[in-house]
């Protein structure tokens, strides 16, 4: 991820004085490479309440650096289907978990947010 952009998003979490530690959160965005975060994994690696990680996130893509998305969870063998949505109407009614051929027919209750790097930062 460019610098510039770290830089900035820095200088605009610490403008708001969130309850975290940016510097370590910075850190997490420096380890991210394939354009996806997942906020089990920011806050895992912060250490810190799942709320507070979603107001980052939100934070961020209320300033253009990332959007939401929708990821299906199989819930037969634990993994996530590869598959993404931008919105609950996109949802299908039924996916097949290419992991284990699980047919998934709650899509929406298997659905979690995660968020995708629209800016690099």
């Amino acid at each position: 991820m460019q610098s510039i952009s770290l830089a900035q998003v820095e200088h605009l979490l610490k403008e708001k004085s969130f309850d975290v530690d940016i510097e370590k959160f910075i850190e997490f965005l420096k380890l991210v490479k394939y354009k996806w975060i997942y906020p089990d994994a920011v806050q895992r690696f912060l250490q810190t309440d799942i709320v507070k990680v979603y107001e980052l996130l939100d934070f961020l893509m209320d300033n253009g650096y990332v959007e939401q998305s929708l990821e299906i969870y199989c819930p037969n063998c634990n993994r996530y289907v590869g598959q993404h949505y931008k919105t609950i109407f996109e949802l299908p009614e039924v996916v097949n978990c290419p992991h284990c051929d699980y047919e998934i027919m709650e899509v929406a209750q298997n659905a979690i947010i995660i968020y995708r790097v629209i800016k690099d930062v």
